[in-house]
């Protein structure tokens, strides 16, 4: 394996990161390179940094000169290149010292491969907030239905993989001077590639807080029209566009709204027809179909991220009913007062929870998609022996009400141990009450995501072991998820792997917790989910 590899990076006023992107370059274990760098007449000292490189290390090129942008640089760089295979890499991200070793041990153990997609490490500062490309679990993506997922739901970057030159020359594939110029040609890509492959042992490290980056100017996602119809364009000219035309279209959808969002914040993309009204009319015009889906969430926090997942972390998510269960759900206190809570989402939850929100409200703010999990449910409740029930929450306990305080009412309540045998009578009692009120609603689809504990875990570098009940809890919600199941014929089965003993929480600001999964894993389920939601634009 001696086939040369050309890495493309450009360069404009990078000098505080170069040194780093360079020294993981000429550091790789695979020597076969020529390193191409397209200096854009910087006004730091970029270049100046960039030729004491090059004096180190003889595979470097130095092309300095104005540059119409990212596109025009990278298109520039692929003519000049004389290897076969060609790696993209920004001047502010760097490379695992494998990264093309093993990216092309990959590339060359199969045959056709046009694609190797590596993982990819963000980070903000010195952390690491987010992995991507575990989600991606097969080997080699080869089919139609295939490459359409990816089109839709896999990562629009064309940096941290590995391309066979001759993927873009033979489908004249050439990138735009706009912004979102990987998303305008990902489509074209994918769709050309005859097999693309995962590699997930070596990592691209991407730095995603740099002020200067063309990504962080707000204004760019006014661009957005132009970088469609670029990419319709060149996927007609591939002559792929009539095949890929329904997943292009939701690929498109998926990944403006998250530029927008990115761009604006959710206030302002939520009133874009004040805001921006020729983006709003763009939204209107290419994706009227998905604007209108809404979403539910009943269960606990990992599920709130897979179904963020699926509807791009906006405004989606109708309502999370969590901190609950569905004994209390089914159930209504008499005369009940609203409880307060110093926090506001959480005040909400008690009070759903007491005052029964399915049973009482649910048609007043219907879904057409309810996620559900039992990740909530083993968990104690107070009876009043009159068919009213409350949950023992967390959120509950920081009320007082658990301990009396300022709720003298509570003070006859019997609590129900959640491992006993009434509580499990009580459960599919409530549980069928719980599916028939589903039915009665304007609940389109239901999915049930079978989420269960770990034991094992860890955040911010620090590794936590939580044993007390979690053989138990899993017990338990197997026993749920086979009764809901059975009773609820027309949900959506997501069965969890029960192996997973083991969650990183890098990145994330919740307590640790055995019930908050890895960010790839629930992002591998919100790619599943997905595709049964939108299986119209895949077939």
């Amino acid at each position: 394996m001696n086939e040369k590899v050309s890495i493309i990076i450009p360069v404009y006023n990078v000098e505080e990161y170069i040194d780093r992107c360079l020294e993981s370059v000429v550091k790789q274990t695979y020597k076969n390179l020529e390193i191409i760098i397209m200096e854009a007449q910087s006004e730091d000292n970029s270049l100046q940094k960039v030729k004491k490189w090059k004096e180190i290390d003889s595979r470097i090129t130095i092309v300095s000169k104005k540059d119409k942008g990212l596109g025009d640089a990278r298109n520039n760089a692929i003519k000049m290149a004389c290897a076969d295979y060609i790696i993209f890499l920004d001047s502010d991200d760097w490379l695992d010292f494998d990264f093309v070793e093993k990216t092309m041990t990959v590339a060359i153990s199969h045959s056709n491969v046009d694609i190797v997609m590596a993982d990819a490490r963000k980070y903000v500062d010195d952390s690491v907030v987010d992995m991507i490309g575990p989600e991606w679990t097969k080997d080699i993506y080869e089919t139609e239905e295939d490459k359409k997922k990816l089109i839709c739901f896999g990562s629009n970057f064309i940096w941290g993989k590995l391309f066979k030159k001759s993927l873009f020359q033979e489908n004249n594939i050439v990138q735009p001077n706009l912004p979102f110029e990987d998303l305008a040609v990902y489509a074209m890509l994918i769709s050309s590639a005859k097999k693309i492959a995962t590699c997930h042992s070596t990592y691209t490290n991407y730095q995603a807080d740099r002020e200067n980056s063309l990504s962080s100017f707000r204004e760019t996602y006014k661009k957005l029209p132009e970088v469609y119809n670029w990419a319709e364009k060149g996927l007609r000219q591939t002559g792929k566009y009539e095949t890929y035309e329904k997943a292009f279209k939701l690929s498109m959808y998926i990944h403006s709204r998250i530029i927008c969002i990115y761009c604006v914040g959710r206030k302002k993309f939520a009133a874009l027809e004040e805001t921006c009204p020729e983006i709003s009319d763009f939204f209107q015009k290419y994706f009227p179909e998905f604007m209108k889906l809404s979403y539910m969430v009943y269960g606990g926090f990992t599920l709130r991220w897979i179904a963020s997942e699926i509807s791009n972390g906006l405004d989606g998510i109708k309502k999370h009913i969590t901190f609950t269960t569905i004994i209390a759900q089914m159930s209504r206190g008499k005369n009940q007062k609203e409880i307060v809570h110093d926090n506001i989402f959480r005040e909400r939850c008690v009070n759903d929870d007491i005052n029964g929100y399915f049973l009482c409200k649910l048609k007043t703010s219907p879904s057409e998609i309810l996620f559900i999990d039992f990740t909530q449910e083993c968990i104690d409740i107070l009876s009043d022996m009159k068919g009213n029930y409350i949950t023992v929450s967390e959120a509950l306990s920081e009320c007082g009400i658990e301990k009396g305080t300022d709720c003298d009412d509570y003070s006859y309540y019997k609590r129900i141990s959640w491992s006993s045998e009434e509580y499990w009578d009580l459960w599919k009692k409530k549980c069928k009450e719980f599916i028939k009120k589903i039915e009665e609603s304007n609940i389109k689809k239901v999915f049930l995501i079978k989420n269960r504990y770990a034991a094992t875990f860890k955040k911010d570098k620090r590794d936590y072991t939580y044993l007390y009940g979690v053989e138990q809890k899993n017990l338990i919600l197997e026993k749920m998820y086979d009764f809901f199941e059975k009773e609820c014929k027309s949900c959506v089965i997501c069965n969890v792997d029960n192996k997973l003993l083991y969650t990183d929480m890098t990145g994330k600001l919740y307590s640790p917790r055995p019930d908050y999964m890895n960010i790839s894993f629930y992002r591998r389920e919100a790619i599943r989910i997905q595709s049964d939601i939108y299986s119209d634009y895949l077939r």
